[in-house]
């Protein structure tokens, strides 16, 4: 199964990871598994104390949701609006934000 899991971090950023799990997962346990993969990703720089991550949702994906939906929802797109996309749309959003992000 996949997670779609909003974290609270520091109460000043919030952060989106997919966890993607076989098994059903207590909210301790998607707890969990969400802190390590926002701290993999980078988020956790200005973490020094475990209980400053704060879960504020958790969603059980749809099983067909593609890699690059994932991708979407990671970078924050609104999940509806991900849900409602077909491969070329998500294809072209990917595209531009990459364009964005190399501008930057």
């Amino acid at each position: 199964m996949k997670y779609l899991v909003e974290m609270e971090v520091l109460k000043r950023q919030t952060v989106v990871v997919v966890v993607d799990e076989e098994n059903h997962l207590s909210e301790e346990q998607l707890h969990e598994l969400a802190v390590e993969k926002s701290q993999k990703n980078g988020e956790s720089a200005f973490v020094t104390k475990e209980e400053l991550w704060v879960m504020r949702s958790n969603k059980i994906l749809p099983t067909d949701l593609s890699g690059n939906q994932v991708m979407l929802l990671e970078s924050g797109y609104p999940y509806e609006m991900v849900l409602r996309m077909n491969a070329e749309d998500t294809e072209a959003e990917l595209d531009a934000h990459k364009k964005s992000a190399k501008q930057l």
